[in-house]
């Protein structure tokens, strides 16, 4: 999505083009039940140049070249986020699954959504449990965005035209813009230098739900489990996606599975 959306706006900022994918089951040697193991595996664009950390590690004591590299960063942010997200997008990751984002345990939510309103009414649920100050209000009216969350300064790579490129689309998703806004809280820790006054970020005057986000949160550390009940009483069931694919069991020359030992 990104590496066509980039395209289609004419954008000086680049997303890899994916040539292939495919998952490997790799069977555990220790293992009785002969469980397997699954790598994820792409083909992709090959970048030229080297990352901002390279860069800013060779720029030592430049500060000049240092905010012309961060100030590239926040512009690829702002690109990202004037990609064209279709109407009535449901809250997910970029590739339809469930949605992808630093705010989750482990960066991913288990529950999918049919729409932002029950987004909102499970993230107040959660915030009613937790005896949080803040509650999401107006969520649907957020504008939608492409919401890159994986910000570390390895993940963009400026080539010697000063071009730059965004890797590694892992937790992209399609969110309200208050998501944007709560990863660009942490860019601070995560690349260094705070750029939240950089980034250009949709919104609608007068709602802004990065507060409540802050208080899901807070609590989403101590562990994620009672969040997922809060959605299993309150929306129920609901269809998940199917499972990957496994497109490619590893065998040795013999055509046996190959055994790992972890």
């Amino acid at each position: 999505m990104a590496h066509d959306g980039l395209r289609q706006m004419n954008s000086p900022v680049k997303a890899p083009a994916m040539y292939y994918g495919c998952r490997v089951a790799i069977p555990h040697k220790s293992d009785p039940l002969n469980r397997c193991a699954y790598r994820t595996y792409f083909v992709m664009e090959y970048v030229r140049g080297k990352t901002a950390a390279q860069l800013l590690e060779g720029a030592a004591n430049d500060e000049e070249t240092k905010d012309r590299i961060y100030k590239q960063i926040a512009f690829a942010l702002s690109e990202l986020h004037r990609i064209p997200v279709p109407d009535r997008s449901r809250p997910a990751a970029a590739n339809g699954e469930g949605i992808r984002h630093g705010l989750f345990s482990e960066n991913q939510c288990g529950r999918h959504y049919r729409n932002v309103t029950e987004l909102e009414t499970h993230f107040n649920k959660f915030l009613s449990m937790t005896k949080a100050k803040h509650r999401v209000q107006n969520l649907a009216q957020e504008p939608m965005v492409f919401c890159y969350s994986d910000i570390w300064l390895g993940n963009f790579i400026i080539g010697d035209d000063d071009s730059i490129t965004v890797v590694d689309f892992d937790d992209a998703s399609i969110l309200p813009s208050c998501f944007s806004k709560f990863v660009l809280v942490g860019t601070r820790y995560k690349i260094h230098r705070d750029i939240r006054g950089m980034v250009t970020v949709p919104e609608t005057e007068g709602i802004d739900n990065t507060s409540a986000l802050f208080d899901v949160a807070r609590p989403m550390v101590m562990g994620s489990g009672s969040f997922g009940k809060a959605g299993q009483k309150l929306l129920k069931s609901y269809p998940r996606d199917e499972p990957d694919q496994v497109h490619k069991a590893v065998t040795d020359k013999q055509g046996q599975p190959v055994l790992m030992t972890i």
